[in-house]
């Protein structure tokens, strides 16, 4: 929506019309309700777990990329919960000595279990303005803080490292920080 309404997200086709007037109404501060946005852009499906499931269900649900599952009633749309990535790891972290093969993993080196992502995307910054260009999938610094969302928009992300000149890291941004 960001994106959209300062004027980087290029909607084509029949969606043009509808994107162009929600960009309108943000620039005029005019109040635009959630289910006008609710569907731009990508986003994950919509994942229910019947509160019966097993706890397998759900880790193989994130481990399919989702991050978040909605908890209902057996055989209805009644919703009980949300369950998400970070629950489900707060929940091992303070449940780990119950479950002894998951706390031996506890102790197992991050590059030994492969875990984690190898092609990174960041941003790096000149005179604290934020800025990202690619280069071999790091960010250099020319351009603004609109292209570290729509970077973050088009390669599917919701955060970026930050990296001085040198590429060491000094923070983190992400789509949270920039809501209004």
């Amino acid at each position: 929506y960001l994106l959209l309404v300062v004027g980087l997200a290029k909607p084509e086709g029949e969606q043009a019309a509808r994107f162009n007037e929600l960009a309108q109404k943000g620039r005029e501060g005019k109040p635009i309700p959630i289910k006008d946005v609710n569907d731009l852009g990508t986003k994950e499906p919509l994942m229910k777990l019947d509160v019966n499931s097993p706890l397998a269900q759900a880790v193989e649900i994130f481990g399919s990329g989702i991050h978040r599952a909605i908890i209902v009633e057996p055989g209805t749309d009644d919703v009980v919960g949300v369950l998400t990535q970070l629950g489900l790891v707060t929940f091992f972290w303070r449940n780990g000595r119950h479950f002894p093969s998951i706390e031996s993993l506890y102790h197992q080196l991050l590059k030994d279990l492969d875990i984690g992502s190898h092609s990174v995307v960041s941003i790096s910054y000149v005179s604290w303005i934020p800025c990202c260009t690619f280069t071999n999938n790091i960010c250099s610094g020319d351009r603004p803080l609109t292209s570290a969302l729509e970077i973050m928009y088009t390669q599917g992300i919701t955060s970026l490292p930050v990296l001085d000149s040198q590429r060491n890291v000094m923070g983190n941004i992400s789509h949270v920080d920039v809501r209004v």
